[in-house]
């Protein structure tokens, strides 16, 4: 599903609420999945780019939904924070906003009149 996301921590850490709302948000593919094989393993939660291979931020292992309200979730999980050779591990959460697609649609679509011959 298209989403904005905002994170919600650095380091582990809760953001004041003011700079969780001032922070501009990553838009992708939400995406939340268990990995091939493995039906024990918990969900994770990533943010894909347009050619859905591509993170748009570090994916959530161990995801799951706190709150779900509309069109709006919050989801928290771990994340890895750091280099490859020393990656830490810090609970994470992010502020999930649900977009509508119509929006994206191009001009001539959003408008059924001018696609369709009137009869």
């Amino acid at each position: 599903m298209l989403a904005d996301v905002r994170r919600m921590r650095r380091d582990g850490r809760p953001l004041p609420r003011d700079e969780i709302m001032a922070s501009n948000p990553q838009r992708g593919d939400l995406m939340i999945f268990r990995r091939p094989g493995d039906r024990e393993a918990l969900p994770i939660a990533a943010l894909l780019g347009e050619d859905l291979m591509t993170y748009q931020l570090p994916p959530l292992d161990q995801a799951r939904v706190l709150r779900w309200r509309g069109r709006q979730l919050v989801l928290v999980g771990l994340e890895e924070v750091g280099s490859r050779k020393a990656p830490r591990v810090v609970v994470q959460a992010w502020w999930v906003q649900v977009v509508d697609v119509i929006e994206f649609q191009p001009q001539s679509l959003a408008r059924p009149d001018s696609v369709h011959r009137r009869w």
